[in-house]
């Protein structure tokens, strides 16, 4: 199929944009993709081919331009010349999670999937995903991923397979009870591309910003209030583990930050049993990992959780080994 309507969009343009006679009609897409993009040029065309090649064609493909200093704008218009589903839109750098709530206010997709612009997404994905919630009348569909290393990296523990450990042939009335269970047994995974959303569900939800971790809230308000939801046991997304991304850089005082301020969000909301259940788990986790931060670093941390009531979230045992272990 080709496609030869290209749109450009520059943020500081969108809100005076209306629509005029002459721009054609869009017939709203089955599904949107929101990419990010942050200096991520090398894989950049991988990206975008895996996601312009899926065997479901209905797409709006909206690509988030966000502050770039290096060749991904070309790229992008590279793509948007040869693809008329591609819309970008150009900000100043205000990181991840704002380049995807300002992608959508634009979606206007049946279903929403977030992509990572330096991951593949396999070609079938959005397909069985949107013939499944469209069938089931889903208010999201989550999936699996599994995890490759760039050139250069080492061997890598990630593990986002969770085969056996959910009901794959279950459809959760509530999702919530669904929440509870991966909570509990360790397979909560807070990556928002191992979801597809109905639109009209996350049409007011938002992404914390100027924080890292910012799934984290996005994706535990997702599955606390959704309705009908289902779990596929497929490793659709792969994961590009590199030097320089937040997820192999050093854990620092940053990643505090970001899971301190989703704490600080998600903090007495209701129903508490869930909240208090995540907050064990991820702060007890962060405050192990924590251990590696550097002496300054840790003081700021404790000020952080003594500040938020956070410090009994983490076990004696994990604050042992954030005082005393080396790195």
């Amino acid at each position: 199929m080709e496609y030869t309507h290209c749109k450009r969009i520059d943020y500081m343009e969108v809100q005076q944009t209306k629509p005029t006679n002459d721009e054609p009609v869009r017939t709203p897409a089955k599904v949107s993709v929101i990419i990010p993009v942050h200096n991520t040029a090398p894989y950049l065309r991988a990206c975008l081919d895996s996601i312009c090649r899926q065997t479901l064609k209905e797409l709006q493909i909206l690509v988030v331009n966000d502050g770039s200093t290096d060749q991904s704008q070309e790229i992008i218009e590279e793509y948007a010349a040869q693809d008329g589903r591609i819309e970008w839109i150009r900000q100043e750098n205000a990181g991840q999670g704002a380049a995807r709530n300002r992608a959508l206010e634009r979606a206007n997709g049946e279903f929403v999937y977030f992509m990572d612009s330096d991951d593949l997404l396999d070609l079938h994905c959005l397909q069985r995903c949107y013939e499944l919630c469209q069938a089931e009348e889903l208010d999201y569909v989550m999936f699996d991923a599994d995890a490759f290393r760039d050139n250069g990296m080492p061997d890598t523990s990630f593990n986002y397979d969770r085969r056996g450990l959910i009901d794959d042939q279950r459809i959760w009335e509530k999702s919530y009870y669904l929440l509870l269970h991966t909570l509990k047994n360790d397979s909560f995974r807070a990556s928002v591309c191992l979801f597809l959303f109905r639109h009209s569900y996350i049409k007011d939800h938002r992404f914390p910003e100027g924080i890292i971790h910012e799934d984290n809230y996005f994706v535990f308000n997702a599955m606390e209030y959704a309705h009908r939801c289902r779990y596929l046991p497929e490793q659709f997304f792969h994961r590009r583990v590199r030097l320089q991304s937040t997820m192999t850089s050093r854990f620092s005082l940053r990643n505090i930050e970001g899971y301190v301020t989703v704490a600080y969000l998600l903090k007495g909301v209701p129903p508490e049993e869930t909240i208090e259940l995540y907050l064990h788990k991820t702060l007890n986790s962060v405050i192990w990992l924590a251990h590696q931060l550097t002496w300054r670093e840790k003081w700021a941390t404790l000020r952080l959780f003594r500040q938020h009531r956070l410090c009994r979230y983490a076990t004696w045992k994990s604050w042992m080994v954030f005082w005393l272990k080396r790195k």
